[in-house]
């Protein structure tokens, strides 16, 4: 009895928010646009209803819901905004392409589905219903209101909200037709962007409305795109190609995602689904010793998230539950490399020090022009920090958190520097003591440019030889851009922070470059960090500046813990293919010897 007067409020629901008080469901024609239903007072059967995995909202729904009952948005990491109670779906407040992405997907009308599933409020249901046939009624195929209504990856997650739609309300006509008008243009092979987590959505979005309409060639064609693109966008090594630690979460999610439709829906799995068991690996290694992400490509500041049972876990819960990593050093053949100090032996896990360097490829997706680019954290702060995202809207600001000089690398004058170009890894060596990883950036025609980073994982630093060459004089300048309110100061060839965390010690050893540091410039941008969508912060870029056929930079880099802490060098010998440096920190002094891919780093008493 229980279900048939969910079913039978279920359906009241649909009609008050298709018709609107006072309409007649007599009509034939196109749907006549009402006000937002009156509340509907009566049972609230449907309180405790399990959504599907993928239908459910997360987070504080209710709140969220009751929001949007007061036509408040609240999309994305915009601020909230009121909008018509009837939308005309032009709306673009923030003139933001990621909210208008968020607002013509419809994924909002989840939180008031899951709502009414967890209240059983039939008016969360009936506003829900209605925002869909108010859009489906504005938006036709020939006259869209918004670029964005029948956008690529919108128009993916607006197919899969429908579905979920149709697991709660009575299959009725406007339903099915925007069921299947959706599927239809899912399954053209014009549509389908065949590459990327778009592609992969616009896939599991074909498969959701085939496995609700019964319809096995959709489920067909959409499974085996899927199969493709596991095999094209996830490596053996479980890495994505979109060049990002933010979006291999999100590929992850996605393809774990795909991998439970696809059973749902009666699909066998692929095989190589395999890979995507791998990829909480690499988020470990991915993860600061402060339990967030690194800043390569585009990733926001936020903190990982520890899946159960994996090295992800381990890393994000800062070693308090999941399994320990192997090692220290990671190396992976997408062009990452992950170095770190330990995993809280002997320290505080957030005191490590960890550093990665890109390789690999030219920029694709959502990667930078970052190849050979050095990111470092110690001692809780992130020291030399990664470029982030900023923003997907195009100008002058997210040309530069993507291109070449907000990264922490060596540009040279004269020449664009090629973001298709690929940076090959020439080593990647490992003692008792010491890891070294060197690479080839070729994005400077007619330049020679390697970059060898050496970590003394006792002692926390770091050397990096940069050396580069060229047929006529150029302008080199070794980039290092410092986290907000780092504070910097130079003092000759050293360049020291001063923060309320962890500081960094930045020693030239080879030429003596001329040393500046620029904050939040314009003209050029320059001395910007991001750590959140559309925010950016004025942040010191240390600019070391060498002129000439040939230059060489050979760079000690030093977490410390503040002003106190003492960075002595006593002896720098360079050599063509290496050097010896002896390096004294806090009274504990090391040799480190370099020659070609031969690091040996030992304790001097």
């Amino acid at each position: 009895m229980a279900g048939r007067l969910t079913r039978v409020l279920i359906a009241t629901v649909v009609c008050l928010a298709t018709f609107g008080p006072g309409s007649t469901a007599a009509s034939s024609g196109p749907l006549v646009v009402a006000r937002p239903a009156d509340p509907v007072r009566g049972p609230t059967t449907a309180a405790g209803t399990t959504l599907r995995a993928g239908c459910a909202a997360k987070g504080d729904v209710i709140a969220a819901a009751d929001r949007l009952m007061r036509n408040r948005y609240t999309l994305g990491s915009e601020a909230t905004v009121r909008l018509p109670a009837n939308p005309t779906w032009r709306e673009n407040p923030f003139h933001d392409d990621n909210w208008l992405f968020d607002y013509q997907s419809l994924r909002f009308v989840l939180k008031l589905e899951t709502a009414w599933a967890r209240t059983g409020n039939a008016r969360y249901l009936a506003r829900a219903v209605y925002l869909l046939r108010d859009w489906l009624h504005d938006n036709p195929r020939s006259a869209p209101r918004s670029r964005f209504s029948w956008d690529d990856h919108a128009t993916a997650w607006r197919a899969m909200v429908l579905a979920c739609t149709a697991d709660i309300v009575p299959m009725s006509a406007w339903l099915r037709s925007a069921l299947l008008l959706h599927g239809a243009v899912l399954a053209s092979p014009g549509f389908f962007v065949r590459h990327g987590n778009h592609a992969l959505n616009q896939s599991i979005g074909l498969l959701d409305v085939g496995c609700v309409l019964g319809r096995v060639d959709w489920m067909g064609v959409a499974a085996r795109r899927i199969g493709v693109l596991v095999v094209e966008s996830i490596d053996p090594q479980g890495v994505s190609n979109e060049q990002s630690i933010g979006y291999e979460y999100y590929d992850y999610l996605r393809y774990t995602a795909a991998e439970n439709r696809l059973r749902a829906c009666g699909r066998s799995v692929p095989a190589a689904f395999a890979r995507v068991d791998k990829m909480p690996t690499f988020l470990g290694w991915a993860t600061l010793p402060n339990g967030e992400y690194e800043l390569i490509g585009d990733t926001h500041a936020g903190h990982a998230t520890p899946i159960r049972g994996t090295v992800a876990e381990f890393a994000a819960t800062g070693g308090t539950s999941g399994p320990r990593p192997l090692g220290t050093f990671a190396s992976y053949m997408a062009g990452y490399a992950f170095g770190r100090s330990g995993w809280g032996d002997t320290r505080p896990f957030a005191d490590e020090t960890a550093f990665a360097v890109r390789y690999g490829r030219g920029r694709a997706f959502h990667g930078h022009a970052d190849g050979g680019s050095l990111t470092v954290y110690g001692l809780g702060s992130r020291l030399i920090v990664g470029s982030g995202t900023y923003s997907y809207n195009p100008g002058p600001y997210r040309s530069y958190f993507i291109g070449r000089s907000a990264q922490n690398v060596v540009t040279v004058s004269g020449s664009p520097y090629r973001v298709g170009s690929t940076t090959p890894l020439r080593f990647r060596a490992e003692t008792l003591d010491a890891l070294a990883i060197g690479v080839t950036v070729q994005g400077y025609a007619g330049v020679r440019d390697r970059r060898t980073v050496v970590f003394s994982k006792s002692g926390g630093f770091l050397l990096v030889d940069d050396r580069l060459a060229s047929a006529r004089p150029r302008t080199f300048t070794q980039l290092w851009h410092l986290a907000p309110s780092s504070r910097p100061t130079v003092v000759g060839r050293t360049v020291r922070t001063h923060s309320a965390g962890g500081d960094v010690v930045i020693v030239q050893l080879g030429a003596r470059p001329r040393t500046t540091v620029v904050t939040g410039a314009t003209h050029p941008i320059q001395g910007w960090r991001t750590y959140k969508y559309n925010q950016k912060r004025r942040s010191p870029t240390v600019e070391a500046r060498l002129h000439g056929r040939a230059a060489r930079y050979l760079t000690l880099i030093v977490p410390v813990r503040d002003a106190g802490d003492t960075v002595r060098v006593l002896s720098t010998s360079l050599r063509a293919d290496g050097y010896t440096v002896e390096v004294e920190i806090d009274g504990h002094a090391q040799l480190v010897v370099v020659d070609g891919s031969s690091v040996s780093i030992v304790p001097v008493t």
